[in-house]
């Protein structure tokens, strides 16, 4: 018999198991939001189903900028949830397609407390377009066709939670990748390992302080964060700061004009010398939301994590 002693564990050794490998993924301003993304085990934990569709145009005015669309479905069920993710992220003479699949598993730990864990599974595929190239050498073998790689991409996830806090850990892939390496071998490195928390303050009965923040660490990029501010009024208007260590100056705008419909948006001053080559970075969602035919656990006090 699988107890919840031995899930605990199991999935505990998976995810020390790997951390050994990494995966650099898209940045968003707007991770609270969507936060299926940066952790499978948060599919599903508003209880309702989703599709959120989101941009991001990054440091407008410079040539080759990273310019990324996703687009996400969640659904949950009682003590399950399902949900998709594909995105397309283009940089100059670098694209990325990536798909996966999630799913997630809730746990009472008491009356008040849950515990869901998270798995998710794809593949993506990294293209490098020499033609974009300005190559002082093009009779380098490398740069004479197109390269690309094709991966496998899988992750885990943790979030604990009630109805005023939450604290999630993830690695969104902890298998061994190639990139863009010009051989079969893996590339092996220290995974993309997120952990992410907020609180829900509420100051009034009309408005809600969420505080929250998110830290991320991998080889290919050092120890960062994004710390936000954000403040939900009359559970329509959200609007609050961030920061992005050593990177920007962030604006958070929200909306929700039904229980069907949102929208976000959010700014990017660069914090870099960066700032001195674009106009900052733009952001937008939107989201669609439904009830699901079997009640997950909802809470009454409105959370929008």
């Amino acid at each position: 018999m699988v107890t919840r002693n031995k899930i605990l564990w199991m999935l505990g050794w998976v995810m020390g198991f790997w951390m050994s490998h990494a995966q650099i993924y898209p940045s968003q301003s707007l991770f609270s939001y969507n936060t299926m993304y940066v952790n499978p085990a948060n599919t599903g934990i508003l209880g309702k189903g989703s599709v959120f569709v989101w941009n991001r145009l990054q440091w407008m005015g410079f040539d080759g900028a990273p310019n990324t669309t996703m687009i996400s479905f969640e659904y949950p069920l009682q003590k399950t949830a399902f949900g998709a993710n594909l995105y397309y992220d283009y940089a100059g003479f670098v694209n990325q397609w990536h798909a996966s699949g999630y799913f997630s598993y809730l746990l009472n730990l008491n009356k008040f407390t849950f515990l869901s864990m998270g798995l998710n599974l794809g593949a993506e595929q990294i293209r490098l377009d020499p033609s974009k190239l300005n190559v002082k050498d093009p009779g380098e073998a490398y740069f004479d066709e197109t390269t690309s790689a094709m991966d496998i991409v899988a992750g885990v996830g943790f979030t604990v939670f009630t109805d005023t806090w939450y604290v999630g850990l993830s690695s969104p892939n902890v298998i061994p990748y190639r990139g863009l390496s010009s051989t079969d071998k893996a590339k092996a490195s220290v995974p993309q390992i997120y952990m992410a928390g907020g609180v829900n303050w509420e100051l009034s009965y009309t408005v809600i302080f969420r505080p929250s923040l998110f830290l991320y660490y991998g080889q290919d990029v050092p120890f960062g964060f994004d710390m936000t501010a954000n403040f939900l009024f009359h559970d329509k208007f959200s609007a609050g700061l961030g920061y992005r260590l050593n990177s920007a100056y962030i604006l958070l705008l929200g909306y929700k004009f039904s229980d069907v419909f949102s929208v976000g948006y959010s700014f990017d001053w660069d914090a870099s010398e960066l700032h001195k080559y674009n106009n900052g970075s733009h952001e937008l969602f939107l989201r669609f939301e439904f009830d699901t035919k079997t009640e997950r656990v909802r809470f009454q006090s409105p959370r929008f994590f």
